[in-house]
């Protein structure tokens, strides 16, 4: 990639303090620390959707359902 191609780079990171910290330092060889954005999910364990650890009431999995849900007034997601 060019160095114009490097400039619009953005990266969004979400799941285990682990995973986003190890992908912010693989992104950094790429691009500038502001375009990278990280949220750290704490209820997220092995980010890959086998322990379970972050299922909410109806069985969706944040870290391969989400981390964002679709809610509606009627009916909103429980986590």
């Amino acid at each position: 990639m060019n160095q114009q191609e490097l400039d619009k780079l953005v990266f969004y990171n979400c799941g285990p303090s682990p995973m986003v910290h190890a992908a912010a330092k693989v992104q950094r060889e790429f691009c500038r620390d502001d375009q990278i954005f990280s949220a750290i999910d704490y209820l997220t364990k092995c980010g890959v959707g086998i322990c379970g650890a972050c299922a909410s009431p109806d069985g969706k999995r944040i870290c391969v359902d989400g981390p964002f849900m679709q809610g509606t007034p009627e009916r909103p997601v429980k986590l």
